[in-house]
């Protein structure tokens, strides 16, 4: 059997990371974990578990992600409630003022979703016929909330340096495995031609 690297990631936190906060490896909170029957008591009950040995709330929910995931009860990407989730980021070498005017414009989504597929910009359409805004905290960041048939999504525009953006989306309440992937790589063209619509590269 091969040995775990200090740093890797088992589902939600990484292996350097719970021995770094908690003083024990992975493998002890699962065996814990296991010992309680955290399978049949559920997500809730195992993490307080986990608190009631000293782990503190963030990374009680994280080590019981990720045992859920080891032990398959929990897909990739799948959250605590069944639904799935997926996000999808880009860095665009302008200010957030200029993507955020770019989501809420209509005459400018209209040129860079041209190359979205057309379920992904019918939803962003819908979202501001709804009512979604673009909403500005300062001029570092901006996010805008809309709903996706059963699916939630959130953009977070994010100042990173100076004429230089993070434009993340983050699709909660997907019905399944197999709908992330496609939604990923709908967001991933959708982002794609927003950065060159901004910059004006292909």
């Amino acid at each position: 059997m091969t040995a775990r690297k200090s740093g890797e990631v088992r589902g939600a936190v990484s292996e350097k990371a719970v021995l770094e906060k908690t003083g024990k490896p992975l493998d002890h909170w699962f065996a814990l974990l296991d010992a309680f029957d955290a399978k049949s008591k559920g997500h809730a009950a195992a993490a307080r578990h986990l608190e009631e040995h000293g782990v503190s709330g963030w990374y009680a929910q994280g080590i019981t992600v990720a045992y859920e995931r080891a032990r398959g009860l929990r897909s990739a990407y799948q959250g605590s409630d069944g639904k799935f989730q997926v996000s999808a980021s880009r860095v665009i070498p302008v200010d957030v003022e200029q993507v955020a005017r770019a989501l809420e414009d209509p005459k400018e989504r209209r040129v860079w979703l041209r190359v979205a597929p057309s379920e992904l910009a019918n939803a962003l359409e819908e979202g501001f016929r709804a009512g979604a805004t673009v909403r500005r905290r300062d001029a570092s960041l901006a996010s805008l909330r809309f709903r996706w048939a059963q699916a939630s999504v959130e953009i977070r525009i994010t100042s990173t340096a100076p004429g230089k953006c993070s434009v993340a989306v983050q699709q909660r309440g997907l019905a399944g495995a197999e709908e992330v992937e496609t939604r990923r790589a709908e967001w991933k063209t959708a982002l794609e031609g927003l950065r060159s619509h901004l910059t004006g590269e292909q």
